[in-house]
């Protein structure tokens, strides 16, 4: 098995007791919005600079 296989099998856990919570609040956490918002627009600007780059 590879070593990210392990790892990601390892955290399965955490990541489900993470989304049971999720759930029983009723809401997605503020920290998560604001990551999920920031990783959309870091995307954005990394397909605007590829796209900038490519003649």
């Amino acid at each position: 098995m590879r070593q990210a296989d392990r790892g990601e099998q390892r955290h399965t856990d955490l990541k489900n007791e993470f989304y049971e919570r999720v759930k029983a609040h009723g809401a997605t956490p503020d920290a998560e919005v604001r990551l999920r918002a920031e990783v959309t627009k870091l995307k954005k600007a990394i397909t605007n600079k590829n796209k900038e780059l490519r003649p």
